[in-house]
């Protein structure tokens, strides 16, 4: 998990960068639990973008963030992973672009000049959220990952884009007083979250699922990229459709095993985190750690037997938590 946040220039005019820079560091330290690792900020005249950094792939100091083109054209903010990044490189290496970190953030920035926004997000496959700066183009990009599985919040502030991971790096950029937003407060009581773009907040909006954001100097423009319904039902008997959920299953277990740093697993005891244990197995991830986090006071919710059945038939490392539900709430 890392943390980004931003400013942008809708109305033309330079940032006042003295300004933006306040900004910028106090947004990255309301967020500073999500990127333990290394910080960053870089500014523009129309753009200023700052990074908290939590290390997966490549550790070392090159790959920390914000990351620019070679000529200093792009600018990329970046939370998330490209679990196909591998393959994405080699096909830009064979297309003749080099690379100076085995980063995915790198992937991201050489395949927007390669194939475009659209067609990078299109051949991603990940969690993430971003803010991409084209200087040539003066244009900012919004960009999150299909199922929406990583945040990223906007709101504009006097002439000026706020985006960030969390409400409280809004916040942070954007002081004073707060209303709450009537519809998105309607949409949580009736179906328990606010849908993108609504937020609890009037003013603040969330960039949807599977979908980009364009800014210049005009009106923002959405941009879709995938929908879950964008392709026809497959006519598959029983035992095919199995085999395809297996096969997808496994594919994506092993593109998240590909780590800088060790993975482990949160082994529930049902049937989800069980799959994926086995997966795992069988992709030869020996000596993965596995956590099962259960209640002292409250022994009804607790599935550690379970989880223990399947601890028990695969070479990981499995360990039991137990927190009290005052430590959790």
């Amino acid at each position: 998990m890392c943390g980004i946040s931003g400013l942008y220039s809708c109305d033309g005019r330079d940032l006042d960068l003295a300004r933006a820079r306040r900004d910028i560091e106090a947004a990255g330290a309301a967020i500073a639990h999500r990127g333990p690792d290394a910080s960053g900020t870089v500014m523009r005249a129309k753009v200023a973008f700052g990074h908290r950094r939590l290390a997966i792939l490549d550790l070392n100091p090159r790959a920390n963030q914000p990351m620019a083109s070679p000529d200093g054209k792009v600018l990329v903010t970046y939370n998330g992973e490209i679990y196909n990044f591998r393959e994405l490189r080699a096909e830009l290496e064979c297309a003749g672009h080099a690379f100076a970190t085995t980063s995915d953030t790198e992937v991201l920035v050489c395949g927007y000049r390669h194939w475009g926004l659209g067609q990078t997000l299109a051949r991603a496959a990940g969690m993430f959220a971003f803010a991409l700066y084209d200087e040539t183009a003066g244009k900012l990009f919004l960009a999150r990952d299909r199922a929406g599985k990583k945040p990223l919040y906007w709101a504009l502030d006097q002439g000026r884009l706020c985006f960030c991971s969390e409400l409280r790096g809004i916040f942070a950029m954007r002081p004073g007083p707060r209303q709450v937003c009537r519809e998105g407060l309607e949409c949580y009581l009736a179906l328990k979250y606010a849908p993108a773009p609504l937020t609890l907040v009037d003013g603040v909006k969330k960039v949807p699922p599977g979908c980009y954001l364009e800014f210049g100097t005009g009106e923002p423009k959405t941009a879709a990229y995938w929908s879950p319904l964008s392709k026809q039902p497959a006519s598959l008997a029983y035992g095919q459709a199995c085999e395809q959920v297996g096969v997808a299953l496994d594919l994506a277990v092993r593109r998240r095993l590909v780590s800088d740093v060790p993975v482990c697993v949160f082994l529930s005891g049902g049937i989800d985190s069980s799959l994926i244990v086995d997966a795992a197995a069988v992709a030869g991830a020996a000596g993965l750690a596995a956590y099962t986090v259960g209640y002292t006071d409250m022994p009804g919710y607790n599935e550690f037997a379970y989880a223990r059945l399947v601890a028990q038939r695969y070479p990981i490392d499995h360990r039991e938590l137990r927190v009290s539900s005052g430590e959790v709430l």
